[in-house]
């Protein structure tokens, strides 16, 4: 689970893709990303965004990937705002969550002051245009 910025979603990708090992012409390990809706060019198919605090699109995507692959050990890496997401799931679900294991990473411990401290100084004037910028791409298809 990446961050905001999707981008660091297909370096991961990429990186423990190509380290992977095979026996038997079978993978060791099968990665996958998870996009959230709208990011990393999926398109929407809802009226609802993204949303850091919404979880059943994740639980759906390893209820998925457990029927697709049932019996694999699912473990899960995240970086930043895809660190909470991951724990809020992992959280609401306990043992049932499907994850066997989690790293993860930069995940912000107060998304209130996080939101505040980007809405300040250099990040307001960065940032904050950036978001508008990506939300108004996202949508005006739609529109």
């Amino acid at each position: 689970l990446h961050s905001l910025d999707c981008s660091r979603a297909h370096a991961a990708k990429n990186s423990t893709a190509e380290g992977q090992s095979w026996i038997g012409g079978e993978p060791l390990v099968r990665p996958v990303v998870y996009n959230p809706r709208g990011a990393a060019g999926v398109p929407l198919q809802t009226p609802q965004l993204y949303c850091a605090a919404f979880t059943d699109d994740l639980r759906t995507a390893v209820r998925h990937i457990q029927k697709t692959f049932p019996g694999a050990p699912l473990l899960a890496m995240s970086f930043s705002l895809g660190s909470n997401l991951l724990l809020k799931m992992m959280g609401e679900d306990g043992d049932a969550c499907g994850i066997d294991a989690a790293i993860v990473s930069a995940g912000p411990y107060d998304l209130v002051q996080a939101s505040n401290h980007l809405h300040r100084g250099f990040y307001e004037r960065i940032h904050s245009p950036i978001l508008a910028f990506s939300l108004k791409r996202l949508v005006q298809p739609y529109l």
